[in-house]
């Protein structure tokens, strides 16, 4: 489906959904822009376990990974 997240960065979301029919549990989207993140979303927020991936993502970057 169509999903806007919160910074406003339009993309692509496949996987669990609410109630709502907003992101929420297993799922991942593909940004117009190509970045692809997966991970659990909550309530349309996507949060990543960083200890066990080693791909970091940082508000402030608007989205841009770093590989480690």
């Amino acid at each position: 489906m169509r999903f806007v997240d919160y910074y406003g960065d339009p993309g692509r979301y496949t996987g669990e959904v609410n109630d709502a029919n907003m992101p929420h549990g297993m799922g991942e989207i593909t940004y117009d822009h190509g970045l692809v993140q997966g991970g659990k979303w909550v309530s349309a927020q996507l949060f990543i376990d960083m200890m066990s991936q080693s791909l970091f993502t940082f508000p402030f970057l608007n989205h841009h990974a770093i590989m480690f």
